[in-house]
């Protein structure tokens, strides 16, 4: 349908060339679309094997209080990649011409632009998201708060860098992240079922939690960050700073906030909606002001653009 849809509406032409003749670029189609293909279906499956390893050791109600908790790490997902997606043609076209130097300006910066974002939702989350929690779905499956919360926080790393995925596809060396992330869903399987047979069943989510921490730490932390410096020669030192930098930020907000709530908020009549709100505006503020102080370059940046934009609006 596509194709009929180029050709006879949009003007395209097919280009009748003998195949004998493009064997050499039909081989790195295919092995370029193989390999997406193969990243694609093994990032499915690293988001199942929690899920599949409590149906059968544990109980439904577990694998629901999973599934809760880890929808909102889908959430980070989705905002992580709205940022970089924006980049793709540019990656693509600096690295046809050559301009090294460009795209690793470019990395540094959507990194820290995603930085920012993820870390003020992530860290947002840790501080009041229990009482969301609450209010959404019940103390009784409270845990979902835990397990979004971890899942968040460690997949910082790898949606703030996620642009690399691109320029990796664009210099034709994503294969080693499908490897890579092959060898995490086999560790993720073997750990978290050794950790549910060590662990009481009662703590079967947080079994496999533990299983897929570790195995995500020695991958996406660790091999794919020397992966990216050595072979890419992406600035990864300047943005582990910028991360390290941000995440201390949004630690220091939410413990701030944690500690205010359990010394005023639960001592008054409030519901877990108003604590929730009470407390999300809190850590904006402190969020937003720790930025002004640490990075008040990106800050006053960020704000004339919106100023100038308003300015240039209807009148």
């Amino acid at each position: 349908m596509n194709f009929v849809f180029a050709s006879k509406w949009l003007g395209f032409e097919l280009v009748k060339t003998k195949l004998a003749e493009n064997k050499a670029l039909l081989r790195s189609i295919v092995v370029f679309s193989a390999v997406v293909f193969l990243n694609a279906i093994v990032d499915q499956i690293n988001s199942m094997v929690d899920r599949t390893l409590l149906g059968i050791f544990s109980t439904p109600n577990d694998v629901t209080i999973y599934q809760m908790g880890q929808q909102f790490s889908v959430y980070l997902v989705t905002m992580s990649v709205a940022v970089s997606g924006v980049f793709a043609p540019t990656i693509h076209e600096l690295n046809s011409k050559g301009k090294e130097e460009e795209i690793n300006a470019l990395y540094l910066k959507i990194s820290k632009s995603q930085t920012i974002i993820l870390c003020l939702v992530s860290f947002g989350f840790l501080a009041c998201g229990y009482n969301f929690v609450l209010w959404w779905i019940g103390p009784e499956r409270s845990d979902a708060y835990y397990v979004g919360a971890i899942l968040m926080l460690i997949d910082l790393c790898p949606l703030t860098m996620n642009s690399s995925i691109e320029i990796q596809r664009a210099r034709n060396k994503h294969l080693f992240r499908a490897i890579a992330y092959i060898a995490v869903a086999l560790a993720n399987i073997g750990l978290s079922i050794a950790f549910l047979y060590m662990f009481p069943i009662q703590y079967a989510i947080f079994a496999c939690l533990l299983g897929s921490v570790i195995a995500r730490i020695c991958s996406h932390w660790i091999a794919m960050n020397i992966y990216n410096k050595k072979e890419m020669r992406l600035p990864v030192g300047k943005y582990m700073l910028e991360l390290v930098k941000y995440c201390l930020i949004g630690l220091f907000g939410a413990a701030i906030v944690m500690i205010l709530s359990k010394a005023l908020l639960d001592t008054m009549p409030l519901s877990v909606l108003d604590k929730f709100l009470i407390e999300g505006l809190l850590f904006v503020l402190l969020y937003a002001a720790s930025v002004f102080v640490f990075d008040r370059k990106i800050f006053l940046s960020f704000f004339s653009r919106f100023l100038r934009k308003g300015e240039k609006g209807p009148r």
